[in-house]
């Protein structure tokens, strides 16, 4: 078997476009840094926020009504 070198870089801050941070005992993942610079490739960095379509913490309900497969 062949050897290698091997650095420790320290905690990873960033990984395949991701944005890792620590907070105690969580990780976050988010792609922040990415989505920026597609936009700024599209020309639009000013392009305005638009809400999600359904709020926070949305769980949807079954449904209690018989199935149609005519419909």
């Amino acid at each position: 078997m062949k050897k290698w070198e091997v650095w420790d870089l320290g905690e990873v801050t960033e990984f395949f476009r991701m944005r890792i941070t620590r907070d105690s005992s969580k990780i976050h993942l988010d792609q922040c840094t990415y989505l920026c610079t597609v936009l700024e490739r599209c020309g639009m960095q000013n392009a305005k926020a638009a809400a999600t379509p359904l709020p926070a913490g949305y769980v949807p309900k079954p449904s209690e009504e018989p199935t149609n497969p005519e419909r």
